[in-house]
């Protein structure tokens, strides 16, 4: 009894996946940020999580320097990674 080859293959299906040099500021997680942004490690990253729990959904990327320990400089230099 012959086997089938094709059915012996095993094809790795690629689903179309968010970016994955981008993060959300309003839904990523802290490991997230963490990951994807320059400069933030998971600390910076859980203040982030934090102050949007507490104020709600950022409306702009550069609400992120009302973050304690997010400035300016931090929040240009990761521009391209970000969105809302």
């Amino acid at each position: 009894m012959k086997s089938d080859p094709a059915a012996q293959k095993t094809e790795k299906v690629l689903l179309p996946a968010a970016d994955e040099d981008e993060v959300s500021i309003n839904t990523g997680t802290a490991e997230d940020l963490a990951q994807i942004m320059s400069g933030v490690g998971l600390k910076k990253a859980e203040a982030i999580v934090n102050y949007r729990e507490q104020n709600g959904p950022f409306t702009q990327i550069e609400q992120l320097q009302e973050v304690p320990g997010i400035g300016a400089a931090l929040v240009e230099r990761n521009l391209s990674r970000l969105k809302l």
